[in-house]
């Protein structure tokens, strides 16, 4: 399922939209806000959504100011602009926004843009996938800092939020490494998104949480050798002074 949201105040767009996603699309779970401030909450308390859609024309804080503090949060989740007048398209592409969509909006042409950013969204492949129960949920492979194993228990720690399914570590590696290349596996009970360490040293990673996770004596080598091929070679400075 992806999870999508309109933040628009004019009522009749919103009514038109909601019968548009409920007659087009059993895939997308649709949410409709009517201020910028509602949707900075519903981020701030821990939502995610797939698919912004911003109205541009809203007062005080149009599309392209929420973009914009959307963006400065760290979110890089596509948005799409609705605007009636076409002189925010610089704007548009400051915000890295999918599309620029004119009002009255011609509904063929949003099915497509729909169609379109679904498939973006697919081929980023940025989510992992995993079944509790019955039930599959997702995660967003970036919102994940690290796996941990305690038998067959699989907790996943993420900016958001644990998470627990039954697993072993072994398949969820094989599975993650698949969609990034970015996971160190530190320890056997341990596997660690690259992008969230914050400090290494020899035996321990720290991470940007403030957590720290050992680093087991036989993956010391292989993990020193996989962390600076993660920086690329961009390291400065010495372990020791330099004699002047």
């Amino acid at each position: 399922m992806y999870q999508v949201i309109l933040c628009e105040d004019d009522r009749r767009l919103c009514n038109q939209m909601n019968y548009f996603f409920k007659m087009n699309s059993a895939r997308v779970v649709f949410e409709v806000v009517s201020s910028g401030e509602e949707l900075i909450e519903k981020i701030k308390m821990g939502n995610r959504y797939d698919v912004f859609i911003l109205g541009n024309m809203m007062r005080p804080y149009n599309g392209i100011t929420i973009a914009k503090e959307l963006r400065g949060m760290g979110i890089s989740s596509e948005i799409i602009l609705i605007s009636g007048v076409d002189c925010f398209y610089y704007d548009a592409f400051e915000v890295e926004a999918f599309r620029y969509i004119k009002k009255p909006i011609d509904w063929t042409l949003f099915r497509k843009c729909m169609q379109q950013v679904i498939e973006k969204i697919n081929t980023n492949n940025k989510y992992f996938y995993f079944k509790k129960d019955t039930k599959i949920s997702k995660i967003l492979i970036s919102d994940i800092l690290y796996f941990e194993s305690s038998r067959r228990l699989i907790r996943v720690v993420t900016t958001t939020g644990d998470y627990n399914f039954y697993d072993r570590l072994d398949h969820v590696e094989e599975i993650i490494m698949k969609k990034s290349g970015y996971f160190i596996r530190t320890h056997k009970s341990y596997l660690i998104n690259s992008e969230h360490i914050d400090k290494y040293d020899y035996s321990k990673v720290y991470l940007y949480n403030e957590e720290c996770l050992p680093i087991s004596e036989n993956k010391r080598s292989s993990v020193r050798n996989e962390f600076l091929s993660y920086i690329d070679g961009m390291l400065c400075g010495y372990g020791e002074k330099v004699a002047k």
